[in-house]
């Protein structure tokens, strides 16, 4: 994933490319923090939950906007 400066995640160094893919980096990358971080030295963890923050707490709450489509 490349990180955009929103906190976004992209599949490519394209600025304009779909951002969508920042919800399976999140996911993963949380559960990844709360089922395997006591393996990660605490500098590491800290910059990971950082980045974390950063995609859900900026980009996802911000951005994704609830839809009312009935689909």
């Amino acid at each position: 994933n490349v990180s955009q400066p929103d906190g976004s995640w992209t599949n490519d160094i394209n600025p304009k490319a779909w951002r969508g893919t920042t919800i399976f980096g999140a996911i993963a990358l949380a559960e990844a923090l709360h089922y395997h971080g006591e393996v990660l030295d605490q500098s590491r963890r800290d910059a990971w939950t950082i980045r974390l923050d950063e995609a859900v707490g900026g980009y996802l709450y911000r951005d994704f906007k609830k839809s009312t489509s009935p689909i």
